[in-house]
């Protein structure tokens, strides 16, 4: 499951060299591959990165794998078996220049990227920095018993009328201070933040209907589609012992 998930995750996009073409660099008695990203040391919030990398096969030989590891555990980023790919003009391809988004872990992250040939030779690239990533826990205040509007004639659900709850779009996670980004866009439609469930944001307005939350809603995702996506109204319930967005 977890390798799906990787695989899933990672997104890969390669250029190659076909054989017959000379390189800017000459091929050695090993495989090599070269990062050009440089990774976060210590404590960051983002929770992926996007990197550029090279791999460069030994003498006469093509690239068919290429992994890395973190914290030990071997991952694939391309991968090809131990043919070749063929050019446009039908040579064998030999180097890979790819990128790859990376993912990080809770805790710290420590990388190593591997590249194997067709020779059966393998390289390593061991990445300096140590990126490490803490645990975002979940949070919600309270909410305000004035701010509960039964539904269905009963006493058992209400609708807040003062809350929305918001996606925030991956884009916007990886580029770090998601909560920073969620305030600053909440504050000129009067809102504030009040409840954070991983991806997902509550924000506090000031009491309205449930036409008007849904239509702030959607004037939030106008105004920052980069930001926020699939805005809904939060409900909650004597049966429930948390507020929920349907």
């Amino acid at each position: 499951m977890l390798k799906r998930l990787f695989l899933i995750f990672v997104l890969v996009l390669t250029s190659t060299t076909p054989a017959d073409e000379p390189a800017n660099y000459d091929k050695g008695d090993m495989p090599t591959i070269v990062v050009f990203t440089e990774f976060p040391d210590g404590l960051t919030d983002i929770p992926a990165i996007d990197i550029e990398y090279i791999a460069t096969p030994s003498y006469g030989a093509f690239i068919t794998d290429v992994f890395f590891e973190i914290n030990g555990r071997l991952q694939s980023i391309y991968s090809h078996g131990r043919e070749p790919f063929f050019a446009s003009n039908g040579a064998p391809i030999r180097d890979v220049l790819g990128r790859a988004r990376i993912p990080f872990f809770t805790g710290e992250n420590r990388f190593e990227f591997v590249v194997r040939d067709s020779n059966g030779l393998e390289g390593r690239f061991a990445i300096e920095g140590v990126p490490r990533t803490e645990r975002q826990e979940s949070w919600l205040n309270p909410v305000n018993p004035e701010h509960r509007e039964y539904v269905d004639g009963g006493t058992d659900r209400w609708l807040v009328t003062s809350r929305i709850r918001i996606f925030t779009t991956t884009e916007a996670r990886m580029q770090g201070n998601i909560l920073q980004q969620v305030e600053k866009a909440a504050y000129p439609f009067g809102g504030v933040v009040v409840g954070l469930s991983g991806s997902q944001f509550t924000i506090e307005v000031s009491p309205r209907s449930a036409s008007e939350l849904e239509a702030l809603g959607e004037l939030l995702v106008a105004a920052h589609p980069e930001l926020f996506t699939s805005p809904s109204l939060v409900h909650g319930g004597n049966s429930i012992s948390y507020v929920r967005g349907d």
